[in-house]
């Protein structure tokens, strides 16, 4: 939790230019899932005459022939309907109500899970970004050590070994941050931010 915490507080403030586009990847999942619903769905409600209905039958009979004749007399019409049994038409509106709550809640099931996997590609984000920014800070302390030690070359303060360590600590500085911040710009992109360079990590130092 706390460290939750300190990736809302510091990671943040640094992406709410990016507030849209991360709105716009966690609405995504409820597109996902709206379609595989629709994709799945065969639909839940009988019609109004439909259940209440068991069977309906319409019949027409014709003169000799089977044929239409300008005599009504000889011409008839019958429609017959059975209603559903008593009851009955209670059960089947009781499976169609389970039917549709089983339905919401795995749809509520597949929405929590699709934005639960996206928030934790947020927080590897944030997490990503921190790390980043970090190591770019390093580098820049780093570079100006071994600046700040070469400066004393001609001096009786120079020491070897700290200006080469110092040099050492800033190509592996270097090359972390350089990794770090490809990683960052695979999340950026899987999330659809801003890609940030190693001019805009220095420039936040």
């Amino acid at each position: 939790m706390k460290k939750f915490i300190f990736l809302l507080i510091f990671g943040v403030p640094c992406c709410i230019s990016a507030n849209s586009s991360v709105n716009a990847f966690l609405l995504a999942a409820q597109a996902e899932v709206n379609e595989l619903s629709e994709s799945s769905s065969t639909g839940t409600h009988m019609s109004m005459a439909g259940s209440w209905l068991d069977e309906a039958q319409f019949r027409f009979n014709a003169s000799e022939g089977n044929k239409f004749d300008t005599k009504e007399r000889e011409q008839s019409y019958e429609i017959r309907v059975r209603p559903k049994a008593w009851g009955q038409h209670e059960v089947e509106e009781s499976i169609l109500d389970l039917r549709s709550e089983q339905q919401n809640y795995s749809y509520n099931f597949a929405l929590n899970a699709a934005l639960k996997k996206r928030y934790l590609v947020l927080l590897a984000y944030l997490e990503q970004h921190n790390i980043t920014q970090y190591l770019f800070n390093l580098l820049a302390l780093s570079t100006q050590e071994a600046e700040f030690i070469r400066s004393e070359v001609m001096t009786d303060r120079f020491s070897a070994e700290k200006f080469f360590d110092a040099v050492e600590m800033t190509e592996q500085s270097e090359g972390l941050a350089i990794l770090n911040l490809a990683r960052l710009n695979a999340l950026q992109t899987q999330i659809g931010v801003p890609l940030d360079t190693a001019d805009s990590q220095g420039n936040r130092i």
